[in-house]
């Protein structure tokens, strides 16, 4: 999709795209929730959950917290359906 090839391009910021289409389109905002942080050897690994309307919409992960929250917005375009 048009979509996955803007973010695969890096064109467009995956957190704010999701923010600006959940309330337009929604009319809500996004939430994202810290599931667990593991230990690697390249350091602390982040999981996060992005949820709209309350119900959860993708993951995503990271070493940062930020990256984890952008991995799983990417993730939550390419599957949720905004009508």
């Amino acid at each position: 999709s048009r979509i996955k090839v803007l973010l695969k391009k890096n064109l467009i910021d995956p957190k704010n795209l999701l923010q600006e289409r959940s309330t337009v389109k929604e009319g809500v905002n996004r939430v994202y929730r810290l599931l667990h942080v593991t230990q690697s050897e390249k350091g602390q690994e982040f999981h996060v959950e992005v949820s709209i309307k309350g119900r959860p919409i993708a993951t995503g992960k990271g070493f940062f917290k930020k990256d984890a929250e952008e991995a799983a917005a990417e993730a939550a375009l390419c599957v949720y359906s905004f009508t």
